[in-house]
């Protein structure tokens, strides 16, 4: 933008002497022609007396004496000298008005009429946003199935006492605790049986269980676990279950486990009496 402006500068201040020298050569030339005819082509000329001095803004109109036809060139040359400056005078005083000119002021319109459409504005194409470029997606996170577990306990404490035993020779079978399997925690599927529980529960470790199909008791009937049967312990002798603390009254093919459910299995001597079962079949 600066180199524009010093050429449209450096262009007006061209422009403005060529005017300026214009408009001088208008001035001075008709101003030297008429003195240099008045040289070279005899006229009358007016007599002067030497001692009168025209004033700077007189005119020629001077108070002058007709000579005769007769009178030698040197006459016609005398008042030359004098003329010279009346004739440079109006030109010396008429030189400011010629820096005036309206030229001046048309220097601008002149100089600058296609600047406006060197860069035409609307033609210039928004920029593009600078959008960032998309990087690769994030890889999902693994949705872990939902685990569903429960406990298990297998407990002979009615036996624990060998003599109350009918069949003595399962008495090396029965645990001096009581206990044959310890609280433990089992994966299940939605849909799993108390059954299905200790059937795992007793094979992943190696625990006898023996069982039968029987409908009288939904599907399952559980015979021995630990090779302790039922009327071992006598006539009313079995195993039971509860969950929760609470003794269902069906079979454990038929109880659906949930979330967190406590299983405990439980030999009885006495039809469960003797395990905290109050209910009547």
């Amino acid at each position: 933008m600066k180199k524009k402006q010093i050429r449209t500068i450096i262009i007006a201040a061209l422009v403005l002497l060529l005017a300026v020298a214009a408009m001088l050569r208008i001035n001075i030339e008709p101003a030297e022609r008429p003195a240099l005819a008045d040289a070279i082509t005899p006229q009358p000329v007016s007599q002067q007396t030497p001692t009168a001095a025209p004033a700077a803004g007189e005119t020629a109109t001077a108070t002058e004496r007709p000579v005769s036809p007769t009178a030698t060139p040197e006459t016609n040359s005398a008042p030359l000298p004098s003329q010279v400056p009346e004739t440079e005078a109006p030109a010396a005083t008429q030189t400011p008005e010629t820096t005036q000119s309206p030229v001046a002021t048309q220097i601008p319109v002149a100089t600058q009429p296609t600047e406006p459409t060197a860069t035409p504005a609307p033609e210039q194409a928004p920029e593009a946003p600078n959008i960032p470029e998309a990087g690769p997606l994030p890889e999902p996170v693994p949705v872990l199935p939902q685990r569903h577990v429960c406990t298990i306990e297998i407990r002979c404490d009615t036996v624990v006492d060998t003599t109350k035993l009918e069949n003595q020779a399962v008495a090396p079978f029965v645990p001096s605790s009581g206990v044959i399997l310890g609280t433990t925690e089992v994966e299940f599927t939605p849909g799993e049986s108390v059954f299905d529980i200790l059937l795992r529960a007793t094979r992943d470790r190696n625990i006898h269980m023996e069982f039968r199909d029987d409908n009288l008791y939904s599907g399952k009937y559980i015979e021995g676990i630990n090779y302790l049967y039922e009327t071992d312990g006598g006539p009313l002798s079995g195993w039971m279950y509860k969950v929760n603390g609470l003794f269902p009254n069906y079979g454990c093919a038929a109880y659906l486990v949930n979330d967190g459910d406590a299983i405990v299995w439980m030999y009885t001597c006495d039809l469960g009496m003797d395990v905290g079962d109050n209910s009547t079949w």
